[in-house]
């Protein structure tokens, strides 16, 4: 199932896209965060992917990072001793192409 998923050193995150259509995405605060969690978020974007219901738009990946990184992040307390961020969009935009 993940033959095809190639970690970057210090990668923190992906987007999906499913085809050329644009399915979601994760970023955790540090490589450790994001390898410990890669396979089972993964595990749900494949699930989708055999879900004949599933809808996505096309989308440009560089207009959606552009987006992203203008974002402003509010952290909070997870489970354990981890920490979690959200990031908040005045108005996020699937750039559909």
């Amino acid at each position: 199932m993940f033959e095809g998923t190639q970690y970057q050193e210090k990668q923190i995150g992906f987007l999906t896209f499913i085809g050329d259509r644009f399915a979601g995405g994760e970023v955790f605060d540090s490589a450790g965060h994001y390898l410990k969690q890669m396979k089972k978020l993964l595990r749900g974007y494949y699930l989708d992917v055999v879900d004949e219901g599933a809808k996505f738009a096309k989308a440009d990946a560089e207009e959606i990072l552009k987006q992203i990184s203008n974002a402003n992040q509010e952290q909070f307390s997870a489970i354990g001793k981890e920490r979690s961020c959200v990031l908040r969009l005045k108005k996020f935009k699937v750039p559909v192409i």
